[in-house]
């Protein structure tokens, strides 16, 4: 299949999962997503199962961690950083991975799915308001350093894992 097809097809394929994820929430409150990605590394992690839930745009608060669904279709959980208006006085968010050096291109409140309540690894259960998430959370807001460790972390890790299997 050439490249253009492939990408219209996925692209096709992620709106649809964004608006079968929208008509779950609606009906049921919640929906809990697997993760992929290490973009917020260490808080979720690959296979995490996160659970998220609808909250009215104005009660998002900075270091919440948003599902949103970008311009082609794909659904993202990166933390809130900031809330913005335009020139023309329209709200958008601004949102980062943990692990990204740079923010998300602004997020408007149609792209904006819900809030993270929750993450189910393996092993336990991660509460959005338990202490160890809150200090995580101002540590990564705060300390721009942080992620640029955990990016550089990352790549190290994914380096030696691809030397390790060939």
């Amino acid at each position: 299949m050439p490249e253009s097809s492939r990408n219209r097809c996925e692209s096709f394929v992620s709106l649809h999962i964004g608006n079968a994820v929208r008509r779950k929430l609606q009906a049921k409150r919640e929906v809990t997503l697997t993760a992929h990605g290490q973009s917020m590394f260490p808080f979720i992690q690959q296979g995490d199962r996160c659970t998220f839930i609808t909250r009215e745009a104005d009660q998002y608060t900075r270091g919440d961690i948003i599902l949103y669904q970008d311009q082609s279709g794909k659904l993202i959980a990166h933390r809130l950083l900031a809330k913005k208006t335009d020139a023309l006085d329209h709200p958008f968010l601004i949102v980062k991975g943990d692990t990204n050096l740079n923010a998300d291109p602004p997020v408007h409140s149609d792209q904006i799915i819900g809030v993270l309540t929750h993450v189910a690894p393996s092993r336990r259960i991660i509460r959005i308001s338990h202490l160890c998430h809150r200090i995580w959370c101002h540590l990564v807001l705060h300390i721009s350093y942080i992620s640029w460790f955990l990016h550089k972390y990352l790549a190290v890790r994914n380096r030696i894992s691809k030397m390790l299997r060939t």
